[in-house]
């Protein structure tokens, strides 16, 4: 028989309180703010943590993280073109 898995959501929190804990107190106060920002993007990303059933929650975590991130940086690069575009100076 097969080991069991424990839940996507538990083992972000396992992470998050045990294992990353004193990762996180180590960290300037500006970066434990950005670490918790990880963590609840790895949350919100549930479904797909669920579905990649990956025994290594962290990469499922990271990997959701730059996903969003990327996301971000991309729509503040079209705002940019946008705002660049109507005011007709470049940046």
């Amino acid at each position: 028989m097969g080991r069991t898995i424990k839940p996507y959501s538990r083992q972000i929190e396992s992470l998050y309180e045990d294992r990353f804990k004193d990762f996180r107190r180590g960290l300037a106060k500006k970066h434990q703010s950005a670490f918790d920002e990880i963590m609840r993007i790895g949350k919100r990303q549930l479904v797909a943590g669920v579905m990649a059933s990956n025994p290594y929650s962290i990469e499922t975590v990271l990997l959701s993280a730059y996903v969003e991130l990327k996301s971000d940086l991309e729509e503040m690069k079209l705002q940019i073109q946008k705002l660049s575009k109507n005011d007709g100076s470049d940046f």
